[in-house]
């Protein structure tokens, strides 16, 4: 199944899942008769500092590197994230994950050789972090702004820090996957507060929990 092929991938970095995150990815990555993902969209919704960043790692490593497009054309993952300092902590994750692990590092653009200029296959700049496969697959990571997304058509779209999600920026992400067939959209955040502008997660929280929205899931995780 597409779950065991993630944390097989994962397995590779040396690091495991707890239990509930494990649950976690087995919802996000359920597949449909038509196998094609059984959800479009997906809220995982965690207090700060539990655990919800190496479900992410899981999340963009798995959709990076497995399931080829079945046209065969290059897949491009946009993930995103209200604060830069956010994405940044996140890239420097996924690059020591990326680095450390033969496999993983193999599959970057030129092979993960590093040089004066950094490592083949990772760049930097323009305020986004791209990670480049030799198979042409993308993952960009960048903050949210009214040009996130400009220029590319994308695949798999990850809005971390959904918590502040302004209507007229996720009206332009959620653009950039019009007409893409099998799209996946993955929100994740904590509870909006009082002076934050969470009212797309919180709609995606709502379909996902009145159970009336068969292509939504809906995580949620409170404090004991």
């Amino acid at each position: 199944s597409r779950v065991e092929d993630a944390l097989a991938l994962w397995d590779l970095t040396g690091r495991r899942l707890d239990p509930w995150q494990e649950t976690d990815c087995e919802a996000l990555f359920a597949g449909d008769e038509d196998d094609e993902w059984a959800a479009s969209e997906s809220g995982l919704l965690v207090s700060r500092q539990q655990g919800k960043g190496e479900v992410l790692q899981v999340f963009d490593l798995a959709h990076l590197c497995l399931w080829p497009k079945p046209d065969g054309e290059p897949k491009v993952i946009l993930h995103t994230a209200h604060e830069f300092a956010t994405v940044d902590a996140h890239y420097r994750k996924l690059k020591r994950r990326v680095m450390s692990t033969p496999w993983l590092r193999r599959q970057l653009k030129g092979g993960g050789v590093e040089s004066a200029r950094g490592v083949s296959g990772i760049s930097t700049g323009m305020g986004r972090r791209i990670f480049e496969l030799e198979n042409g697959n993308l993952l960009v990571l960048q903050t949210r702004t009214g040009s996130a997304g400009v220029g590319l058509t994308v695949d798999v779209l990850v809005v971390d820090e959904a918590q502040e999600s302004p209507s007229e920026t996720m009206d332009a992400l959620l653009f950039t996957q019009d007409g893409v067939p099998s799209p996946q959209t993955l929100y994740t955040g904590t509870v909006p507060t009082a002076t934050q502008d969470g009212a797309h997660f919180e709609a995606v929280r709502d379909r996902g929990r009145s159970g009336r929205f068969p292509r939504t899931t809906w995580i949620e995780h409170s404090p004991a």
